[in-house]
């Protein structure tokens, strides 16, 4: 069922109204950058990322689904990805080290955001971003409606400050979703 659910998000996210190339230029990922791609699912983002940073630079999937994380080290074709499962324990990764969080349709799953916003900040280097992509209010019958998955765009700009960081650049892109890039305070 873990294989369908992998599948099914990353055909999800590679669809042309997810602009995933768009959303890849929009970050500005440099070779031998290091990133988390928090909440990696299928691994669609992070095989994408592995590819950009080079055999120089790290990707870390993180999910807290063990079965997903396995898909994706199965079926990656790029060694520079690195599974990281999710638990109560700090993450295995050098503190200070990653250049680019990435959390994408993950935010409205988080219970106490400003505190996970501040552990993951601790990784970021000093010119560190964090990139949340994740879905507008949608309409009461709709599936994010009905199953509340968004998060109002302002309430993780708050967050994000209470967390220590700031706007760095918003992007109009994609038509259901906000497009945030943070940088530290």
């Amino acid at each position: 069922m873990d294989k369908n659910k992998a599948e099914h998000f990353n055909e999800s996210a590679s669809k042309t109204t997810s602009k995933s190339e768009q959303i890849i230029e929009a970050l500005n990922i440099q070779s031998n950058d290091n990133i988390i791609d928090f909440g990696s699912g299928g691994g669609f983002y992070s095989n994408k990322f592995a590819q950009k940073v080079g055999d120089n630079g790290k990707v870390y999937a993180v999910d807290k689904n063990k079965d997903l994380l396995d898909y994706v080290q199965n079926k990656s074709k790029f060694n520079n990805i690195i599974p990281v499962l999710l638990s109560e324990n700090e993450l295995p990764i050098e503190k200070g080290s990653i250049n680019l969080i990435f959390m994408r349709n993950v935010t409205h799953h988080l219970k106490k955001r400003v505190n996970v916003f501040k552990q993951l900040g601790e990784f970021l280097t000093e010119n560190g971003k964090f990139s949340i992509i994740d879905y507008k209010k949608g309409k009461l019958f709709s599936f994010h409606g009905l199953f509340g998955h968004s998060v109002n765009q302002q309430k993780i700009e708050k967050e994000m400050i209470q967390a220590g960081f700031k706007v760095f650049k918003k992007i109009d892109l994609i038509e259901h979703q906000h497009f945030t890039i943070f940088e530290k305070n």
